[in-house]
C-alpha cells in the first residue's frame, strides 16, 4: 500500500519531501488544516497494526476528496480542493 497524505491542490510543497513548508503553507497561509481534518476522519489507534493504519488513513483522505469540500484560500480569494497524495520514495 502507497504511503499517502491529504493536502490541497493549491499547495505547491511535497508534504513527504518538505514537510515544514507544506504546513506552513497549509495552515498559516490557507488556513487549511487539513491535518487536523484528517485526524477527525481518521480515528486511529495505537493498538492497530502499521497496515490498519495506512489502510484507515487513506480511506479517511478518500472520504475526504470525494465530499469535494468548498474550500477557498483567504489570501487569492480562489477556490481550491482537497486531493490525495502519494509519496514518491
Amino acid at each position: 500500500m502507497a504511503r499517502v497524505m491529504l493536502s490541497t491542490l493549491d499547495n505547491p510543497y511535497d508534504p513527504f519531501k518538505q514537510y515544514d513548508l507544506w504546513s506552513s503553507y497549509d495552515e498559516k497561509f490557507g488556513g487549511y488544516y487539513s491535518a487536523s481534518l484528517l485526524a477527525r476522519f481518521a480515528p486511529v489507534s495505537p493498538d492497530e497494526t502499521r497496515a490498519e493504519s495506512e489502510r484507515i488513513t487513506e480511506s479517511a483522505i478518500d472520504r475526504i476528496v470525494s465530499m469535494d469540500l468548498p474550500i477557498f484560500n483567504p489570501a487569492t480569494g480562489k477556490r481550491t480542493q482537497y486531493i490525495k497524495v502519494a509519496s514518491t520514495r
